[in-house]
């Protein structure tokens, strides 16, 4: 399965799962039975157990349901099915796209902020109540350092990118040296 592919699938399961958690008001308890899942097929025996194709998938339900024990039955199923089809490798993304999710409907957003060198906690704080004012929700801010910007900072937030790195502006000026180049 292919990286796109692997996190359109982890984005499914993941809106379906939001889904019937919504439905059923069991947002939290959703969330915490799938970091258990997640933790628990993290154990590398148990992944190898359950991804190996000469144990009958009985076999690996019935090591599921050992394993992971009193998770609600929908869940369980959710396991079962991502043990099935061979999914197992999409569980990280599957809850962390599942936690965006129940932010998002709590009115909280991600962003990330790369900058190529740290940034003191009064920046960040700005930063952060900048991006609120723009979105109208509650941020969960991330920094990461990355200093191939050279300076100034990138912002996704969502799909969005807020381009204010050096490298961006060298870049455009590039761009623009060679479309006007000028001849004598």
């Amino acid at each position: 399965m292919g990286k796109v592919s692997k996190g359109i699938s982890a984005r499914r399961h993941a809106e379906a799962a939001f889904l019937i958690a919504l439905e059923s008001g069991k947002l939290e308890q959703w969330q915490a039975d799938l970091e258990y899942i997640k933790h628990t097929l993290s154990i590398i025996e148990l992944k190898a157990l359950l991804q190996n194709p000469k144990i009958p998938f009985d076999n690996k339900a019935s090591m599921l349901q050992d394993t992971l024990g009193e998770i609600q039955p929908l869940a369980m199923n959710l396991a079962q099915l991502l043990v099935l089809k061979s999914r197992l490798g999409i569980i990280d993304e599957l809850v962390a796209e599942y936690n965006h999710l129940v932010d998002n409907y709590h009115g909280k957003e991600h962003a990330m902020v790369y900058t190529a060198i740290p940034i003191d906690d009064v920046i960040i704080e700005k930063i952060k109540s900048g991006i609120t004012e723009m979105t109208g929700k509650e941020i969960i801010l991330t920094t990461k350092i990355d200093p191939d910007i050279i300076g100034g900072m990138v912002i996704r937030i969502g799909d969005k990118v807020i381009d204010g790195s050096i490298r961006s502006k060298v870049q455009q000026l590039k761009r623009n040296l060679r479309e006007h180049s000028f001849s004598s």
